[in-house]
């Protein structure tokens, strides 16, 4: 039975799905929903599936999951994958990788909301250099431990990967790689997987 994503084109948690998906060769198996959403704009059809009215949400098994970390562990499990390790240590370091890239990207998007929905005269400079501290400070820890991480495929690294990406499409003025040569270098890796061309456009 085939899955329906429900997805915006430049959400980085759908992104990071469908990249998951992409990597455990389940990808034919979703098919995309597209979503017109708006932060002040709620879809009833999407609010009768995910009750806070947002994507990702997935539909497996005429079952509703939503969250990104929820829908991959999904993914993994039906897929009989080892994107999450099974034993205890070694999952909950995944897990905390997953946890920190998705608070970067949480905070990426903030600060797009803030500025695509305010007039300049508006925005908040505090809240905007807040979720700029985050995003540093977050690229400064995956930095410190990139030299041990190789080319490992797992959950972690394929969210800190969307997180990379995204933070090119929507925040390039950041210029993480300047200050991040060794985490450029591994990201140079995961621009050339094909999981992550084939969701080029989910950016």
């Amino acid at each position: 039975m085939r899955m329906k994503l429900y997805a915006t084109p430049t959400s980085p948690f759908v992104r990071k799905v469908m990249i998951c998906a992409y990597e455990l060769d389940i990808a034919d198996q979703i098919e995309l929903e597209r979503c017109d959403l708006h932060p002040f704009k709620r879809l009833p059809p999407l609010v009768k599936l995910n009750p806070l009215g947002q994507v990702p949400t997935l539909v497996d098994d005429c079952e509703s999951y939503y969250d990104s970390s929820v829908i991959c562990e999904l993914l993994n499990m039906r897929a009989g994958g080892k994107l999450i390790p099974q034993d205890g240590r070694a999952r909950l370091k995944v897990l905390r990788d997953q946890a920190l890239a998705d608070g970067l990207m949480d905070a990426a998007v903030l600060i797009r909301l803030e500025t695509l929905l305010r007039d300049e005269a508006h925005r908040s400079s505090q809240w905007i250099a807040a979720q700029h501290a985050k995003i540093t400070s977050a690229l400064e820890a995956f930095a410190s431990g990139i030299s041990s991480r190789g080319s490992t495929v797992d959950l972690g690294a394929i969210t800190l990967a969307t997180a990379l990406g995204y933070l090119d499409f929507r925040l390039a003025e950041i210029g993480w790689r300047t200050d991040h040569p060794g985490l450029a270098q591994w990201f140079a890796f995961w621009e050339q997987r094909s999981s992550h061309r084939a969701t080029a456009d989910l950016c």
